[in-house]
């Protein structure tokens, strides 16, 4: 098993563990108050290893889209799914040869998210969280040189990470701040050229549960 695949999933089992033998003992917890939502918005920004491409413009960020839904185990771990409008990003590259014209390459990402969450609080207000999964995406490309034009998708499974720092402006509402990071793997252009892509994003978020 690949050793990011493994990390991620011993986190998750982690979560799932800790948060079962929890729930055994919270007197807290209110089975009719346990699912809950999130919707996010903020800036995504791609780092893609163009290895020994000759990259003469980029444009790498773009706003970001998240819609997640969970089950909370107990007050402090969930399970969550949920999907990610990742961005998209341009970049023209130099012609193979001298006379060639220059190659556009358009990207887009999206993906499905599966994995655990952890909220933990640091004041009656303030809370901090983290969330570490799977995440299912998928990548269009279109590139363009002159009158030409190619079309690819690629797609695959891989992991997330993020962490959040919240306000509770309610007992079933919180606003706050975000950082999540989305590798997305090996994605292949119209050329069948593969490139190791990585997407980290800073995000403003609202959750509440039902």
């Amino acid at each position: 098993m690949n050793n990011k695949y493994f990390k991620s999933l011993a986190l998750i089992t982690l979560l799932l563990i800790s948060g079962i033998a929890y729930a055994q003992d919270d007197d807290r917890i209110n089975i009719t108050n346990n699912l809950y939502g999130a919707v996010s918005f903020g800036q995504s920004e791609f780092d893609i290893d163009f290895g020994n491409v000759n990259v003469k413009k980029e444009d790498n960020k773009d706003s970001s889209l998240g819609l997640s839904f969970g089950y909370l185990l107990n007050e402090n771990f969930g399970l969550e799914f949920g999907y990610q409008q990742l961005g998209e990003g341009e970049v023209t590259t130099a012609g193979i040869n001298a006379s060639d014209p220059d190659i556009v390459t358009t990207y887009e990402a999206t993906g499905w998210t599966l994995g655990g969450s952890v909220t933990m609080p640091v004041s009656d207000r303030f809370v901090i969280g983290g969330r570490v999964g799977f995440l299912l995406w998928d990548v269009d490309v279109e590139q363009t040189w002159g009158n030409a034009s190619v079309t690819n998708s690629s797609d695959g499974s891989d992991v997330y990470w993020g962490l959040t720092f919240g306000y509770k402006i309610g007992d079933n509402a919180t606003i706050g701040m975000g950082y999540s990071g989305y590798s997305v793997g090996d994605v292949e252009d119209a050329a069948d050229d593969e490139y190791d892509v990585d997407i980290t994003g800073l995000n403003a978020y609202f959750s509440f549960r039902f």
